[in-house]
């Protein structure tokens, strides 16, 4: 039985969560925003590409969670652990966005920033989820 408490099945679930949540906000934005005068269901497949390249480049980033939120957590003051929270998770999203642009979109920053920021909000949403019970919990 897997430990219930493992930081990588804690990164485990913060990628997946990212990458659904990230997934259903570009498949929301491209079913309401019709894109390149295309149906809903195409806009919608179109978005479900998008999110399995997002898993791809995001998925070498899950052992860089497992280090850095192992390190933050211990820190005692909740306040600077919140802030380092925020700057990891900004980190890891333009290190995964860099990764993208780098290999697949050849120079696009602006429209991967349009196409990867939902996963940048999912990421906030997920560690709020995941890691609820060290960063919300009262100094004792």
């Amino acid at each position: 039985m897997a430990d219930l408490t493992s930081p990588w099945l804690h990164s485990l679930r913060l990628w997946c969560l990212t990458n659904f949540v990230g997934t259903s906000l570009v498949g929301l934005y491209c079913v309401t925003a019709p894109l390149f005068g295309s149906s809903a269901i195409e806009n919608l497949v179109i978005a479900l590409i998008i999110g399995g390249i997002a898993a791809l480049f995001s998925s070498p980033v899950i052992a860089l969670v497992v280090f850095v939120f192992n390190k933050i957590l211990s820190v005692p003051s909740r306040q600077y652990c919140w802030l380092l929270v925020f700057f990891a998770i900004t980190g890891l999203w333009l290190l995964t966005l860099l990764l993208a642009v780098l290999f697949l979109v050849r120079g696009i920053l602006h429209d991967a920033l349009i196409f990867s920021s939902p996963y940048y909000l999912a990421a906030l949403l997920a560690v709020g989820v995941v890691y609820r019970p060290w960063l919300f919990t009262k100094n004792e």
